[in-house]
């Protein structure tokens, strides 16, 4: 039996079925406006801020059926307006399945909701950050891994490994086999910082000298460095809390400070540029994931670095990651804190361990800010201490139940500052907001234009191209509201289509855009849709009459000229043609 498919891209975002022959998982499909590279509209700032949102309940389940009216708000302590609101997630039928001994999966919030769509396949990169994985955690992380990989997998995975030393070392795939002979070669990669023993220092400590230090810790500091003979002009053994009258004493006392200083901030750009090693290569692989089908996952796998003074870096990661859909879970390999003195090698003063002593386990939370706020902010979770790294990989490897995007346009023009957020239910009670913490108001005046794609450079061309297997029609239509409108159908031969083939899997990403002109070739109405394809052969085989998608574009009545382009993606193959239509004022028949 011949089978055919029709879809209308809504006029708002997403294209709504006809009918339910192709199962959800297997069918990505959105739209929007489309503007000219050229036109004005384009250029005009839209300082939208998009916050990832995941409302969680008290044993850290996504809860689903919120509304944009259900959440406030707060830019620097000032209410905003939600100006742009979106949920996704995917009803579970029947029973929730449990963790690990834990209660049931929450994925509803009690009371009636209208169930979410089910979501396409699932692409999961496992990130191990080999530029901080320590001898004690890499074995640990590296066994639970291959465990999850043979057992936790669903059937709909997808799964690519990358490190961050090399990048992607597993090209996406749902063979086993493949993935655990990957993992098998994650060693060391770490950067070998040499900290001094005189004067005694952690790499926390040399952040918090490089910066705006702790007075009590830089006296500590320098009493130690004159003690062990860092300082030579105080004198072994006379340290800087010893120095009594003369300000030629004091003097001397301040240069010994001024050098320790000069020697923290010489060590806090070694790590600080190892730490940047970390988030430049993590963003490398959300843009890599970007490029993918179907709903994109991380679970990054770290022992932790120190971030500080890298805010504007992680940002750049949570503004692409949400962009484009990424979802980013952090493990921290470290398990369970304890207090670390650093007693290896020579042994720091008293004073030194009594310090350290007080700080308790404080520089391994400390360690950990990124790896939080990049889950927090994108809508995954942190698993930290913890021994259990299995159960870890298990509940970050777990389909995400539902999250919420929330967008507002801020009052006040950007100032180049960091601003902070405040998300929050505007009623009380059990649930948990995980958010953004902020974000950076990024003054740029002179962005250079983003490069234009060819399918825009054939919108305005007058060109005939037939290289995609397609066809379009259209017709005179009004819109439920009762506006003239023209409605544009595309007709795929998919048995012709380019797809690329993985795992038994056929995936493709195709665009449309329909675009009409008056009479004298001036904009009046454009819209741009997109096709994720992610058929199994049963499906493909069943698509032998084709599938028709459809887009509207409101118009006066009249006269126009209808560009219509389609762009595969795999080999970025075009079919683009040019043809006189009409929009009748009556109702069509």
């Amino acid at each position: 039996m011949q089978f055919r498919r029709v879809l209308c891209f809504a006029a708002m975002g997403a294209m709504l079925p006809a009918q339910q022959s192709i199962p959800a998982n297997e069918l990505r499909l959105s739209s929007g406006p489309y503007w000219l590279p050229s036109m004005p509209a384009v250029k005009v700032e839209a300082r939208l801020v998009e916050v990832g949102v995941v409302v969680r309940d008290t044993h850290g389940h996504a809860v689903g059926g919120f509304t944009k009216d259900d959440f406030a708000i707060e830019d620097s302590g000032k209410k905003q307006a939600i100006t742009a609101f979106s949920a996704e997630g995917r009803s579970v039928p029947g029973p929730s399945p449990t963790v690990a001994g834990r209660e049931p999966l929450a994925t509803a919030r009690p009371g009636p909701q209208a169930p979410l769509p089910a979501g396409p396949p699932r692409f999961l990169g496992l990130v191990f950050d080999d530029l901080t994985l320590t001898a004690d955690d890499l074995v640990p992380v590296r066994t639970a891994a291959k465990r999850f990989l043979t057992h936790g997998l669903q059937s709909n995975d997808m799964v690519g490994i990358f490190f961050t030393s090399k990048g992607l070392v597993q090209v996406f795939t749902a063979d086993p086999a493949k993935l655990s002979e990957a993992v098998d070669h994650l060693n060391f990669a770490r950067t070998h910082i040499d900290l001094p023993s005189c004067p005694n220092l952690t790499a926390w400590e040399v952040m918090e000298l490089a910066g705006m230090p702790d007075p009590s810790l830089l006296t500590l500091k320098t009493n130690e460095a004159a003690s062990c003979g860092f300082c030579p002009s105080l004198g072994r053994g006379r340290g800087a809390g010893n120095a009594t009258g003369g300000s030629g004493r004091a003097g001397t006392v301040n240069g010994c400070a001024l050098r320790v200083e000069m020697l923290a901030r010489s060590l806090w750009e070694q790590i600080r540029n190892s730490s940047a090693r970390t988030l430049y290569a993590l963003q490398a692989i959300v843009d890599y994931m970007a490029e993918m089908p179907g709903r994109r996952a991380i679970v990054l796998a770290s022992s932790g670095f120190l971030s500080r003074t890298l805010e504007e870096e992680r940002e750049s990661i949570i503004d692409r990651a949400l962009h484009a859909g990424v979802v980013i879970n952090s493990l921290d390999a470290k398990g369970l804190y304890t207090q670390d003195l650093s007693l290896e090698g020579p042994v720091p003063t008293m004073a030194t361990l009594q310090y350290r002593q007080n700080l308790g386990t404080r520089t391994q939370w400390e360690s950990n800010d990124a790896m939080a706020i990049l889950a927090s902010s994108t809508g995954g979770l942190f698993f930290h201490n913890n021994n259990d790294i299995d159960l870890g990989f298990r509940e970050l490897g777990l389909v995400p139940g539902v999250s919420y995007i929330l967008g507002f346009s801020p009052i006040s023009a950007p100032d180049g500052k960091y601003h902070k957020l405040k998300i929050r239910l505007k009623t009380p009670g059990q649930h948990e907001v995980q958010a953004r913490p902020g974000y950076y108001a990024t003054i740029s005046p002179s962005v250079p234009p983003a490069a234009e794609r060819r399918i825009d450079k054939e919108v305005l061309s007058l060109s005939t191209v037939d290289d995609v297997a397609s066809r379009v029609a259209a017709v005179s239509a009004k819109t439920p509201g009762g506006e003239t409108a023209l409605r544009v159908t595309l007709h795929l031969d998919v048995q012709r289509l380019r797809f690329t083939t993985v795992a038994g899997v056929r995936m493709l990403k195709l665009t449309f855009i329909a675009v009409l002109f008056d009479e004298h070739s001036a904009f009046v109405a454009g819209k741009e849709g997109q096709a994720e394809f992610m058929l199994k052969e049963e499906t493909f085989n069943r698509l032998t009459s084709g599938l028709d998608t459809k887009l509207t574009l409101v118009a006066p009545p009249g006269k126009y000229r209808l560009r219509s382009v389609v762009s595969e993606g795999t080999e970025g193959k075009l079919t683009a043609a040019s043809q006189e239509v009409e929009i009748r004022s009556e109702r069509p028949r």
